[in-house]
């Protein structure tokens, strides 16, 4: 049976009679706690210290940046615990798609926390551009 114009639901027919509808933009969701990564405490004590060192040097990130810097921490751990089996085996690991220190790289360039990033949003800052910059903005102004 077709649906009558009479019997469209309403976002206020679906709310209860207290909550009346709200403006603007919904608040940004909060990041949930920390999953239970089984580390044992060396390995939580570098954990701690990467993500805490690039939230304290880089306080601008967004919370989808949080969220890579995560990975990006966990994925510095398991090169950790890579490293010590390596050292200890005298074997190494060649995984290059999967190795973790590969996956933390591509993490990081993400973020454009990588030293490369960083000297590439030097380089924007050119004097002479700059100086051009205001050239054309006071000729502007002039003929305003």
């Amino acid at each position: 049976m077709p649906r009558q114009p009479a019997d469209k639901l309403t976002v206020t027919a679906l709310m209860p009679l207290d909550e009346s509808p709200r403006t603007g933009r919904p608040p940004k969701p909060k990041m949930p706690r920390m999953p239970n990564l089984h580390m044992d405490d060396y390995e939580r004590s570098w954990f701690d210290y990467h993500f805490g060192a690039y939230i304290e040097e880089y306080p601008d990130l967004t919370e989808t940046d949080r969220i890579t810097l995560l990975m990006a921490s966990a994925e510095f751990v398991k090169y950790l615990r890579m490293l010590q089996g390596e050292m200890a085996t005298k074997e190494l690991v060649s995984m290059a798609r999967q190795h973790p220190l590969t996956q933390y790289r591509a993490l990081m360039e993400q973020l454009s926390v990588t030293r490369k990033a960083r000297q590439a949003a030097g380089k924007d800052r050119d004097p002479d551009l700059e100086e051009q910059r205001k050239w054309l903005l006071d000729l502007s102004k002039r003929g305003a």
